[in-house]
């Protein structure tokens, strides 16, 4: 039988545990690196393992461990990044989510993070996010200055930093925080993927990558914001908040439809009789292309757009792929 008070004695050394991984991520830049990808375990294996009640508990044991040593503002922050992130994960792998559905879960709580994370910037030091734009704006243009005066001018990067302007990217980005938080839940979960069989737990793979496909309403609201930046000229000063919500649902739309394109090369050099490896080659140099093309990049989206809606590779369906 087990202790009644063995969840309270576990889940106390995990929070312990888990305020020393931020403390890490926070005093050591290069530890805090892979501290970062680690920090969400401890609340996930109190929730594995004694459910979420004392997962949450572990996870307020945390901040309370944290306040007497950090700014309490960044303590909060901290703790919201990787707390949500821990509850979402640990749920997930309690109740055998699919693998999509968990880092779906995880970026949520990223983005829940994220938005901590600037809330805590401001109550600190009055910083908005656009003051943030402005200041790395400033950096990039010094540090390109200094870069063209060693190693001379780079014509295509000096024209992409007089094309960032502090309005364009506030327009972009919520787009932007979207993919993000899409990329760190997925780096994440990869990462608890590995360390959660040592300790007796398992987390489910992705699909390879060649059989990658990307929801339906990815392609309709890629269609959708691509007709509201078309016709933007004729609503734009008068509703001026959908213009930008178009740019930026066309913008983290695009990427996801980059992705799925890239998959769908991936799928198709394989099958043509390229190794995964050398098929992962030419997919990185593709989309390499994509990023320095607008025209490739554009086609790139309408291929990834046309798999999504239409399944070239019968991954939803693979009963009728014979047909």
């Amino acid at each position: 039988m087990t202790s009644p008070a063995r969840p309270l004695v576990e889940s106390a050394l995990l929070a312990a545990l888990g305020a020393l991984f931020i403390l890490v991520t926070f005093y050591i830049p290069v530890l805090g690196t892979f501290a970062t990808l680690v920090s969400p375990l401890p609340i996930a294996f109190a929730v594995i393992r004694h459910g979420p009640r004392w997962g949450v508990l572990s996870s307020i044991v945390t901040l309370l461990v944290l306040l007497p040593i950090l700014n309490p503002v960044y303590a909060v922050a901290f703790w919201v990044v990787f707390g949500t992130m821990g509850l979402a994960l640990g749920y997930s792998v309690r109740r055998n989510f699919p693998a999509e559905r968990t880092i779906g879960l995880m970026m949520g709580a990223s983005i829940v993070g994220m938005a901590a994370d600037l809330l805590a910037t401001y109550i600190a030091t009055g910083l908005t996010l656009r003051d943030l734009v402005e200041e790395s704006i400033k950096a990039f243009t010094g540090a390109y200055e200094m870069s063209a005066k060693i190693l001379g001018e780079n014509p295509m990067l000096e024209e992409a930093i007089k094309a960032m302007t502090p309005d364009f990217v506030m327009k972009v980005a919520p787009g932007s925080f979207f993919v993000s938080a899409l990329f760190l839940a997925w780096l994440n979960y990869e990462v608890a993927r590995r360390i959660l069989p040592r300790f007796g737990y398992s987390a489910g793979p992705l699909r390879p990558f060649s059989r990658w496909i990307m929801p339906v309403i990815t392609g309709h609201l890629w269609i959708l914001a691509y007709m509201g930046l078309y016709l933007q000229p004729a609503y734009a000063d008068k509703l001026p908040f959908l213009a930008v919500m178009a740019q930026n649902v066309f913008l983290a739309a695009g990427m996801i439809l980059l992705l799925d394109a890239a998959s769908v090369l991936c799928f198709f050099l394989m099958r043509a009789g390229f190794t995964a490896g050398m098929a992962g080659v030419f997919t990185a140099l593709a989309v390499s292309m994509a990023y320095t093309n607008p025209l490739f990049l554009w086609l790139a989206q309408i291929f990834g757009m046309i798999d999504v809606l239409f399944d070239l590779r019968k991954v939803r369906y693979p009963e009728i792929a014979g047909l």
